[in-house]
């Protein structure tokens, strides 16, 4: 599983990485855990009351292997203020094994798996495939994480060029180069402007909006289909419980009540995949605003830049890195940069 930057109010002071998600990957689990072990109940009650063993020993099988992920955390902690690094593997809670890195023993940090991965190879066949991205710290011991975004690999390269004093190096194919947040921002001199379509327009002469293009970000297709087939299959699990597990818990109200809960969620999260972003400038602070979220502000002295990484256009900041874009035509490309470099340096 990879590791996930966990937010926290000490995100200037240590940056957390779990391999659960952070606090929604938490609550995730704990939900996962909680089907697992209703699933694990019902079959137990199945076999007592009708005796039937084929169908309910695969459901509780199933509820193990959700109950599995949320009994072992692993956490890595890079600690600004002592400079050093902390490992931990936990099971139940408790540390079964730690492992301390102090600044003087970090000789490198090395990032690799910075290209698209089998959803991008759908699209495109000639695409190389990297199953994940990967930091490892080269010190006494050494340590290895599988991190899950890009946004918090460039997070955590920033933090560590920031505080630790260390070489950071980029693998691309054979050869190592050397990796910086300074060194990923464009530098072109080249200008556009605004395209003012569907994808890409400016509101008010002020605000940048940016739609997803799902259809052609393979991206947005995983996470839609993630989102739908879960919605799907437990509607489905929903109406036909009573045949798998040989008895009815849930009457036909209920079933109805959570499936009209159940796609409105769905609908809700596919809005916050599809939607779009806007981007003002106002008071020295950077204001972004996302489809279903809360308003996020950014102070321009925190706003690096942008960047293209493995075909994706960030903005980079203090605080992590956004997508805004997949793939996008050069001219979108050069507009984006365009707007974001002449409001930073307003």
């Amino acid at each position: 599983m990879s590791y996930k930057l966990q937010i926290t109010k000490k995100s200037n002071e240590q940056l957390i990485f779990t391999d659960i998600g952070g606090v929604s990957g938490v609550i995730f689990h704990f939900l996962l855990m909680c089907l697992g072990a209703w699933l694990i109940y019902i079959s137990v009650i199945g076999i007592y009351k009708t005796g039937e063993m084929v169908w309910s020993s695969i459901i509780i099988i199933l509820g193990l292997v959700l109950c599995t992920p949320v009994l072992k955390v692993n956490k890595v902690i890079l600690n600004a203020k002592n400079k050093n690094i902390v490992s931990t593997r936990s099971w139940f809670g408790f540390v079964t094994k730690k492992t301390h890195i102090i600044n003087s023993q970090l000789s490198l940090v090395e990032v690799s798996g910075f290209a698209t991965g089998e959803f991008e190879k759908f699209f495109d066949p000639e695409n190389p495939v990297l199953e994940h991205f990967s930091v490892k710290f080269f010190s006494y011991p050494e340590l290895t994480m599988n991190i899950a975004t890009l946004s918090d690999i460039l997070k955590s390269v920033a933090f560590l060029e920031a505080h630790f004093d260390t070489d950071l190096a980029l693998v691309a194919g054979n050869r190592r180069y050397k990796l910086s947040i300074d060194g990923l921002k464009t530098k072109s001199t080249e200008s556009a402007d605004i395209p003012n379509d569907r994808y890409l327009k400016i509101s008010n002469k002020v605000e940048l909006i940016i739609t997803a293009k799902p259809v052609t970000s393979p991206q947005f297709c995983s996470l839609l289909m993630l989102i739908w087939l879960f919605t799907l299959f437990t509607v489905w699990f929903l109406f036909n419980h009573a045949d798998l597990v040989g008895a009815q818990y849930l009457t036909a109200v209920l079933q109805s009540a959570l499936s009209v809960i159940l796609i409105m969620i769905g609908g809700y999260l596919s809005t916050l995949v599809m939607g779009r972003k806007k981007f003002s400038v106002s008071n020295g602070d950077l204001i972004v605003k996302a489809t279903g979220a809360k308003n996020k502000v950014i102070k321009l002295n925190d706003v690096w830049g942008a960047a293209n990484v493995a075909r994706r256009t960030y903005l980079l900041t203090k605080s992590g890195a956004i997508c805004l874009g997949y793939n996008s035509p050069r001219k979108y490309s050069i507009a984006i940069h365009d707007w974001f470099a002449k409001s930073i340096d307003t």
